[in-house]
């Protein structure tokens, strides 16, 4: 046995043999791409902002959720979040 291999439910599954199924969806790193949507969401939503700014911190999962709906739900949701603590804050 070598250090790529692992016991999952009782058999032995060499870890170079796992692969992704195509089906799943990549996300987006382009943090390029990731500002451009924070952008946008905060451009159309110039009253949400005034709101958050204001103390209303619960509205910064509605900047994500409109961030991640821009991207088509492919985004890094960290850095999604890092990108808008950055531009909000």
């Amino acid at each position: 046995m070598t250090k790529t291999t692992r016991t999952v439910t009782g058999s032995v599954l060499a870890l170079s043999a796992l692969t992704i199924p195509a089906s799943l969806p990549a996300q987006a790193l382009d943090t390029g791409a990731i500002d451009a949507a924070v952008d946008q969401v905060i451009a159309a939503n110039p009253d949400k902002v005034a709101e958050y700014k204001g103390g209303k911190a619960p509205l910064f999962g509605f900047f994500v959720g409109q961030v991640m709906k821009a991207m088509g739900g492919k985004a890094n949701p960290k850095i999604v979040n890092e990108r808008l603590r950055a531009k909000l804050d």
